[in-house]
């Protein structure tokens, strides 16, 4: 008795959803351990610099006015406050809260803020009047794409200025992300080694979306993410 070859093995097409359906599984565990750590950091680590800092203010007052011992005080206090604004940094690069909280037009808004904060490229950000209504795996897949773009612009396209784009339309979201940088060239956006932008289509495709990548007229590099956006989803 024989069997055929094709009893014992898969068609390309069914290889290729099992692992974006191990992708997403993958994607969703990750998330949550993030999820667990921004809460430590933010609940305990967060926590206790706010103690340190509250001893070192009544420290303050006890001691003598010595100049040194007040200026090693305020050097302490400052160090402290460093060190909260580094927690509160990480905290959104590992989870944004106020996706969560307020959505996804205001999690770009203060992507973009940090974004032009910390690498000095001016982000600007346009957005729909109206608010979006989505399921929350779909917002966090956009807000990641978000993210991996924007590091791309800061690591790559030497640029001055971006901008992100945000719009919905026919039961559709779709997220443009733009620079006046050098560039993308047409092997990087196919190659072996742009693992950023290879995650991203699989992220995209895993939920029914799409990402095109290309090289502006004008110069520069255009990202454009559409994601089906169901009209009742509601964020857990």
């Amino acid at each position: 008795m024989t069997s055929s070859r094709d009893d014992h093995s898969s068609t390309p097409s069914s290889e290729a959803d099992s692992l974006r359906d191990l992708l997403a599984h993958a994607q969703t565990g990750h998330e949550a351990g993030l999820r667990s750590l921004v809460h430590e950091l933010h609940g305990d680590l967060g926590s206790s610099l706010t103690a340190l800092n509250m001893h070192l203010v009544l420290l303050a007052q006890k001691l003598p006015p010595d100049p040194a011992i007040v200026d090693r005080v305020e050097k302490m206090k400052a160090l402290v406050l460093a060190i909260s604004e580094s927690n509160r940094r990480i905290q959104l690069g590992l989870r944004p809260d106020k996706l969560e909280v307020f959505g996804l037009k205001v999690a770009l808004q203060e992507a973009a803020d940090d974004f032009q904060q910390r690498h000095g490229v001016a982000c600007r950000v346009s957005l729909p009047d109206e608010d979006l209504s989505c399921a929350a795996e779909t917002e966090l897949a956009l807000f990641r794409m978000v993210e991996e773009a924007l590091k791309n612009i800061a690591l790559h396209a030497g640029a001055s200025q971006a901008q992100i784009i945000l719009d919905d339309a026919e039961g559709a979201i779709q997220v443009t992300v733009r620079d006046d940088g050098r560039g993308i060239e047409a092997k990087e956006i196919e190659g072996a080694h742009t693992h950023g932008l290879r995650m991203m289509r699989e992220r995209a495709l895993s939920l029914g979306g799409s990402v095109r990548v290309g090289r502006r007229r004008e110069g520069g590099t255009i990202v454009t993410v559409s994601m089906p956006c169901a009209a009742n989803a509601t964020r857990a």
